[in-house]
């Protein structure tokens, strides 16, 4: 049995968080707009790169990185 990466199991968890986010963010739109699909669609855009910047941060030979300067990428 192989034993899964940490860092797997922490961008997993950041996939879960998805659903919860665009509930909250679409909890503060104004009654009576619909742009649901808009909002989870840019949450999960910026989910992806959140997790694409952090696979290649925790996977650095150097500790410590420079974490903001990959988000900045």
């Amino acid at each position: 049995m192989q034993v899964p990466l940490i860092s797997s199991i922490y961008l997993r968890a950041l996939v879960a968080v998805e659903p919860a986010m665009c509930d909250v963010l679409c909890s503060r739109l104004e009654a009576g707009t619909s742009r649901r699909h808009e909002i989870c669609l840019l949450v999960a855009i910026y989910m992806a790169a959140l997790r694409v910047a952090l696979l290649e941060w925790l996977e650095q030979d150097v500790p410590g990185g420079d974490l903001v300067a990959l988000l900045r990428k």
